[in-house]
């Protein structure tokens, strides 16, 4: 999903780069484009509405600087507001409980799998020992293509060979007493 509003996001760039100045015309076109992306990447109507208007009011107030393209300043004010609403801090992991269990839930192909590898994958470079647990009975998760290389990926585990399993279930199953 990230991918796909990536590839909008410089669809409408390339749209302003054949622009010598930003005006509200093509800005609008741009603002509303930007929208589109953000509501088909499931950002919530009023978060993305709130975001527009200061997108808006931010490019429509800014002087054109002549060493910097249109294209660039409207980047640079796309990159500025979305800082601004994601957060300017990166946040942390904290695992205080052992085993620290991360949930992810979302509709099918929406990424959920590739997700709880890399960050698999990251923990594994932090020196922690992750499990991938797949507790859908719809799921192959075990038979999934994984990016990269999947030798440094953990083998998941599925709830497949035994229907009955839970999470919990297959969790004492793996999971090492401490």
């Amino acid at each position: 999903m990230l991918g796909q509003f990536t590839q909008k996001l410089r669809d409408i760039v390339d749209g302003l780069k054949g622009s010598a100045t930003l005006t509200e015309e093509n800005i609008s076109q741009a603002v509303r484009r930007v929208r589109l992306a953000l509501l088909d990447a499931d950002v919530n109507y009023v978060v993305a509405k709130s975001f527009i208007a200061k997108v808006k009011e931010k490019a429509l107030g800014v002087g054109l600087v002549k060493s910097v393209s249109p294209a660039d300043q409207f980047i640079k004010i796309l990159h500025d507001e979305l800082t601004d609403l994601m957060g300017k801090e990166e946040p942390t992991l904290i695992f205080d409980h052992h085993p620290s269990v991360v949930l992810l839930c979302g509709l099918q192909g929406s990424g959920k799998t590739t997700t709880a590898g890399k960050l698999a994958y990251f923990l594994k470079k932090k020196g922690k020992k992750p499990l991938l647990c797949a507790s859908s009975t719809r799921s192959r998760v075990d038979e999934q293509p994984r990016p990269g290389a999947a030798s440094t990926w953990p083998a998941p585990i599925s709830s497949r060979s035994s229907p009955t399993s839970t999470p919990e279930h297959l969790m004492k199953m793996h999971v090492p007493k401490s």
